[in-house]
């Protein structure tokens, strides 16, 4: 006698998966641990309770909207308001299949979801492929809740006789063997998989191309004490991972997003702390990394039939478009509520040094969010029905916030240099450890104070992803698109001057510790600072008439109040200090050569005048170098004639958007 197998049907993008198995409740945990796993990463956590939470507010706005639309509809049988309730019936079968699944619950039957359908649509769909049909009818109007998640609920077409087996928690035992759940077996149907392919397939023609990942490995070894790059270590899903940040060399083998999988053998995720991992990447010599590429797969030409191509196109492309936008803010808000339990609960209570920069960047990104939520309009409510002009009107003002808000956005450089002393400074301090472990009140690891500290590094990277999804959603030569492409280019700049931050505190923060304290009193005395916060511009140059003949490499930092001049000695007497006022510029040329570009900065005393001979190997860098010093020496004259304090922010808003970064080293 042959056994019975059951067949669970997943649809993703133009793809049939077909899952065969004898044990009928086998195939149902199957399919309820996909949805649960998708779920989770959906929503980015992997709290069981914020997801369900978030899922019931989900359920009670759409709710909301629904009860709205009828009572402002004159007529119910028309079909603009059908397709309303239609689409808003299927979204919320979405969100209960999925809260079934982190509950442990009978998932909703084909029937359930069909019972909600008007009318009218369902006169209009295949008696025997309902569902199929259903979802195709509304394939332009329903999108996955997020881009990042394995496998979207809506292309999960139906499960075969799981959906009505009398041993499965499938429907309640009240309609079992009812006229209705003899119609709902009919209902429940599953489609051919060949006509499955054919009716996905004629869905994404319309679709822009799609991208699968593909992960490959590499060893990386150093060459010498350091591999040029910025190696972020911290707990994700409750295992140490470690990823690149920044390249100091564009022409390193790593790049950017590439994860750290093991050093000198030993694995990353076996380690305990953030501390433990930059120990063993300072020691070690051999790295194995992995890298995830984006491959865009294309979709096939679409037959000559489909007339109505371009239209369909052009509703998929706003649909994304509106989703981008919303999960924007919703990511937005969630974490300005991680900075703020950050401040509230850690920082603040344990009087951690990190305290005065995460207060200004959670002052920098409240004001970003209000902002945000009123340029989003009707998005950052979730509204469900929004025009093509309303949606095309979100994306000029979230553009245009990116670009005004952009040099706020520097109080990231100053949090990066932040965290990483705080990284430096615990590992020994054994006490504030304690403390900050009894400060997590829910002992979730996800809620712990390193879990809590790398979500802005993680953050700002984050913003030009943002934008480069909204603008693969935007009509090509558009004005949304031209204007997201101008905030992407600001953003990206950004990223990039946080990480140059990061490098340059990994590098030269302790000397810069070491000079103010030997000079605390001449820095007070003359009212100026060693801020990275006003660091102008910095470039590495030769100090010709140094009292070292052999080695006359430094490197020359421009501050809003000071010049730093540090030769490679790395010891903090050998630098010297220059007060932006008393400086005096001879751009003399005499003394150039063709590999040589040298200029004069005059120290002027009160006793005996300093001269500086230095020289770089590019003109660029010259010219630069000397503008900069020209406007840190002229906004100061600005700010003791108007006798108000420095600003540095103010000063270094050329650092990433006027002034080309790329130029100052070579």
């Amino acid at each position: 006698m042959e056994e019975k197998t059951s067949l669970l049907y997943l649809v993703s993008d133009a793809n049939v998966f077909v899952a065969r198995s004898s044990d009928h409740r086998a195939l149902r945990e199957f399919l309820a641990r996909v949805l649960r796993n998708s779920t989770l990463r959906l929503f980015g956590t992997s709290t069981l309770e914020t997801t369900r939470r978030r899922i019931q507010q989900m359920l009670a706005e759409h709710n909301k909207q629904l009860k709205q639309i009828l009572e402002d509809a004159q007529n119910i049988r028309n079909r603009s308001i059908q397709s309303q309730v239609d689409v808003l019936a299927i979204r919320n079968f979405f969100l209960e299949t999925r809260l079934a699944s982190l509950t442990d619950a009978a998932l909703p039957s084909a029937g359930h979801l069909l019972r909600r359908i008007s009318t009218d649509t369902l006169r209009l769909l295949p008696h025997e492929k309902r569902l199929s049909a259903l979802f195709l009818l509304y394939a332009h109007k329903i999108t996955s809740l997020g881009s990042n998640a394995e496998t979207a609920i809506h292309q999960i077409l139906c499960a075969s006789q799981l959906a009505h087996d009398d041993q499965l928690p499938s429907c309640s035992s009240s309609c079992r063997g009812s006229a209705v759940d003899e119609e709902n077996k009919k209902m429940a149907t599953i489609p051919d998989p060949m006509q499955i392919s054919r009716n996905t397939q004629i869905e994404s023609l319309s679709s822009e191309p799609r991208r699968r990942r593909r992960m490959s490995e590499y060893d990386l070894e150093k060459s010498g004490t350091k591999l040029g790059l910025t190696i972020c270590a911290h707990l994700q899903e409750g295992k140490m991972v470690a990823e690149v940040t920044g390249t100091q060399d564009e022409s390193s083998q790593a790049k950017i997003g590439d994860e750290v999988l093991a050093v000198d053998g030993t694995p990353i995720s076996d380690l305990k702390s953030a501390s433990e991992a930059e120990v063993l990447l300072r020691k070690g010599r051999i790295l194995k990394m992995r890298r995830v590429q984006s491959v865009e797969i294309k979709p096939p030409e679409p037959p000559p039939h489909l007339a109505d191509r371009s239209l369909l196109t052009t509703s998929i492309r706003e649909e994304k478009l509106q989703k981008s936008i919303c999960e924007l803010v919703e990511t937005e808000k969630a974490f300005v509520g991680d900075l703020e339990k950050l401040v509230r609960q850690y920082a603040r209570a344990a009087q951690l040094a990190i305290l005065e920069s995460a207060e200004k960047l959670l002052k920098v990104q409240k004001t970003f969010l209000e902002d945000l939520i009123d340029a989003a309009g009707d998005l950052a409510t979730g509204a469900c029905v929004v025009s093509s002009p309303q949606v095309k009107d979100s994306m000029l003002r979230i553009s245009a916030l990116f670009v005004n808000k952009c040099s706020k956005f520097k109080v990231y450089s100053e949090y990066s240099a932040a965290y990483l002393r705080f990284q430096q400074t615990i590992i020994k301090q054994s006490a504030v450890r304690d403390k900050l472990r009894d400060l997590n009140e829910s002992g979730q690891q996800n809620e712990s104070v390193e879990s809590l500290m790398i979500k802005p590094i993680q953050r700002v990277l984050k913003y030009p992803l943002f934008l480069e999804q909204m603008i693969q959603s935007c009509p090509k030569e558009s004005v949304e698109q031209r204007q997201a492409s101008q905030a992407l280019s600001r953003m990206q700049a950004l990223a990039s001057y946080v990480n140059e931050m990061q490098r340059l505190q990994e590098e030269y923060g302790s000397l810069f510790e070491q000079i103010i304290r030997a000079n605390k009193r001449y820095l007070t005395t003359n009212n100026i600072s060693i801020d990275f916060s006003q660091l102008i511009m910095f470039a590495h140059l030769k100090w010709l008439n140094s009292d070292d003949k052999k080695n006359s490499d430094c490197v020359a930092f421009v501050f809003a109040t000071l010049i730093l001049i540090c030769p490679h000695k790395n010891k903090a007497k050998n630098c010297r200090i220059i007060p932006i006022r008393d400086i005096e510029i001879n751009e003399s040329e005499t003394a150039s050569t063709n590999t040589l570009f040298v200029f004069v900065l005059i120290h002027l005393n009160a006793h005996d005048d300093i001269v500086y001979h230095l020289a770089c190997c590019q003109a660029e860098i010259k010219t630069q170098f000397l503008k900069s010093v020209r406007k840190a020496a002229q906004n100061r004259r600005v700010e003791e004639s108007a006798k108000r304090p420095v600003s540095g922010s103010s000063h270094s808003d050329g650092g990433y958007g006027s002034e080309k970064h790329e130029e100052k080293k070579f």
